[in-house]
């Protein structure tokens, strides 16, 4: 009885209340599904649209789309990787967005789109829950909820709505690798400076135009409403974001190193302010201009043999016999067949032209200076007078600009007191018990280095006198990415 009671009292409900129950639902509903879309752990919610209001309620799986476009800044566009053969300067992400919608008898329409509800009505949308799309002025929080894969609603239904952690993070990554090859600066830990805007094509655009004007944390850049003098297409402008890292216009290598650093970016970081050569970029790879100039060399790292390649070009206008010699002068490419065969070369040639893998560590010199232990004129290995190093090392040195990520040595130590058992780092040491500290050294640069270690102590807890040195490791050699692990051993016991 009471369920057919319940019943007849629905079906006597006016208009004016059905629409009333809706637009409740509707909002009931939207904060069912904000209570799960931050969540970090799998989770779900139910939500009800009442009999006698889902004959106004719909689904629109295809209603609004959202488009993220990253540009990278114009001087950094060669410093970043491609994605699918895509061009360098741009990248665009799209996801359809779905919605749920009310229409009321008077023509109000009540939206949930996008984790966000909207009240359109008079020609204008409002905002009555926020979406979670949201901007610091320094990161976008792109929380979009996406119901492109929901079906209809029925009244008197009940819907399950599930949050699944695995699907929103495949989602997010697949956003982050279209956009990060764009974004990151190949090969170092540093990001390019970009530019990014969001275009939402939606029935509320409008009102997607107004809060991101009116509610974000801060002011976007630009909003531009009605979008190409589209109604339904608003395009919210986030300015440039700053890089991590900033390149200068142009490298300044030491004289006469024309470039060092990765081959991919020798046509866009070599030094522009040389007095006679630059270096261009044909198809492929790398070209030194002017060609037939014939004071240059070139050298590259090759990974397989773990030593410095020197590339003897053929005499201008001569057969092309390129062949790679190491720093001892020892032949280890005869000929061009043979240096192509290394796994880092793609192909030398006439035109002093070379097309390395990305990655490729490579050193340009401009001017072929005799050597005096390679009097054949080995100019890579010409010593600077400045420093004492031969240009070879100093283009290992100087193959990332002065303000990317430089190569590094991390130290993480741990403390033993060898006196006890089992050892009590926290403990105070006795008179004459032996500490011992074992650092693990990490190599966290861009390339093989060399670097001094060492390991002092304050004495007592005063920090502000000089530290007492324990112990020197001198010339600690290490690959990049690899890592060792130094014991030092002291007695003092007032140390701290």
């Amino acid at each position: 009885m009471l369920v057919a009671g319940g019943w007849f009292v629905i079906d006597q409900l006016t208009t004016e209340s059905e629409d009333a129950l809706a637009q409740d639902a509707m909002g009931e509903m939207d904060g069912n599904l904000d209570s799960i879309t931050g969540e970090q752990v799998n989770s779900s919610t139910t939500f009800e649209f009442p009999e006698g209001t889902g004959a106004d309620v719909s689904t629109a799986p295809e209603e609004g789309k959202v488009t993220v476009n990253v540009t990278t800044n114009e001087s950094y566009q060669d410093l970043v990787a491609a994605y699918d053969g895509s061009s360098y300067d741009n990248v665009s992400v799209s996801m359809t967005l779905g919605a749920i919608l009310h229409e009321d008898d008077n023509g109000v329409v009540t939206g949930y789109q996008g984790g966000g509800l909207w009240e359109r009505h008079d020609g204008h949308t409002f905002v009555r829950s926020e979406p979670p799309f949201d901007f610091n002025g320094q990161a976008l929080d792109f929380g979009f909820v996406n119901l492109s894969e929901m079906g209809s609603i029925n009244e008197g239904q009940v819907v399950r709505a599930e949050h699944d952690v695995g699907d929103t993070q495949a989602q997010q990554q697949r956003i982050l690798n279209e956009i990060a090859p764009h974004w990151n600066i190949t090969g170092a830990n540093a990001t390019a400076p970009v530019s990014i805007n969001v275009t939402i094509e939606s029935q509320f655009a409008d009102g997607w135009a107004r809060y991101a004007e009116e509610r974000m944390t801060a002011d976007p850049a630009d909003v531009d409403y009605p979008y190409e003098g589209d109604p339904e297409k608003v395009r919210i402008q986030f300015g440039e974001v700053p890089p991590s890292a900033t390149f200068p216009a142009t490298t300044n290598f030491t004289y006469p190193i024309l470039y060092a650093g990765q081959s991919q970016f020798a046509h866009k970081r070599y030094n522009k302010s040389h007095p006679t050569h630059q270096i261009d970029k044909p198809a492929d790879g790398f070209e030194i201009n002017p060609s037939d100039h014939p004071d240059q060399e070139v050298a590259f790292y090759d990974e397989d043999r773990g030593e410095w390649i020197i590339i003897e070009a053929p005499a201008t206008g001569g057969p092309s016999l390129f062949r790679g010699v190491n720093t001892s002068g020892e032949t280890v490419y005869a000929e061009e067949s043979e240096l192509e065969n290394s796994d880092q070369v793609n192909g030398v040639g006439p035109g002093a032209s070379y097309d390395f893998i990305d990655g490729t560590h490579t050193c340009v010199v401009a001017e072929n200076q005799i050597s005096s232990t390679h009097p054949n004129g080995d100019g890579v290995l010409t010593e600077d007078p400045g420093t004492g190093l031969t240009l070879l090392e100093l283009c290992a040195i100087e193959a990332y600009p002065d303000e990317a990520p430089k190569p590094t040595f991390d130290t993480t130590f741990e403390i033993n007191i060898t006196g006890t058992d089992p050892p009590a780092p926290d403990r105070e040491v006795s008179e004459g018990e032996p500490i011992e500290v074992d650092v693990d050294v990490n190599n966290t640069g861009n390339f093989n280095d060399t670097q001094d270690v060492g390991l002092y102590y304050f004495e007592g807890d005063d920090t502000s006198n000089d530290p007492v040195l324990v112990d020197w490791e001198e010339d600690l050699e290490l690959e990049d990415g690899k890592s060792d692990t130094l014991d030092f051993e002291w007695t003092d016991t007032d140390a701290s």
